[in-house]
């Protein structure tokens, strides 16, 4: 377990410094950490890793780094009024992951979370129904994961269009799982030609 501060180094693999942590992205909805930003761009937690007294370390080289989501736009947006930061954080310290899918009607005040459990895989938010995008375009929902016969998750099955069809993709193709929104490393046009799944085929 992390705790996560605003202002702390974060690390490309190489050791050089990718910048510092500039704000803490939050999914009220899980209530957990999702992101943090550095340099304006968004890094999943799941790339992220404690590096002790030198801060964290990133598995983002300063080039992947310009290619992470803006975190000036959606789906991330300034916290909500019910939000009261943590002691030691101040409100501007953190942004909201605030998409369609997982906005959250005010209920009381609310404290973002600043603990992640660094590295972690999120593939286990994935789930039937999950939404998929290709940068800021909702390209279809989960319709199924593979796994192999270890038990791990090999391809995602994502349902789209209409008629509705199936199609493949391999799950090194997901670049991040947010919530449980599926983000993936491919342009729309690269999506859309995936390879058909045919259930009938899998089942036999």
């Amino acid at each position: 377990m992390t705790t996560i501060r605003t202002g702390e180094d974060v690390l490309a693999p190489d050791g050089s410094r990718l910048g510092r942590v500039e704000r803490i992205v939050v999914d009220e909805h899980g209530s957990r950490v999702t992101h943090v930003v550095v340099k304006g761009r968004a890094i999943p937690v799941g790339k992220l890793r404690d590096a002790g007294p030198d801060g964290l370390a990133a598995a983002v080289t300063h080039d992947e780094l310009k290619a992470l989501p803006d975190a000036g736009g959606p789906p991330f947006a300034a916290p909500g009024e019910h939000w009261e930061p943590p002691e030691g954080f101040a409100l501007e310290d953190f942004l909201a992951f605030a998409d369609a899918f997982n906005r959250v009607v005010a209920q009381g005040p609310f404290q973002p979370p600043v603990h992640v459990e660094t590295g972690a895989s999120q593939l286990h938010e994935i789930d039937s129904g999950s939404p998929v995008w290709c940068g800021n375009n909702l390209v279809g929902r989960v319709d199924r994961l593979l796994w192999d016969g270890e038990g791990k998750v090999t391809d995602v099955v994502v349902k789209h269009g209409f008629p509705h069809r199936l199609s493949q993709l391999p799950v090194a193709a997901v670049k991040d799982v947010t919530g449980n929104n599926v983000h993936l490393a491919l342009a729309e046009a690269e999506f859309r030609a995936l390879p058909l799944f045919d259930p009938l085929k899998e089942e036999g």
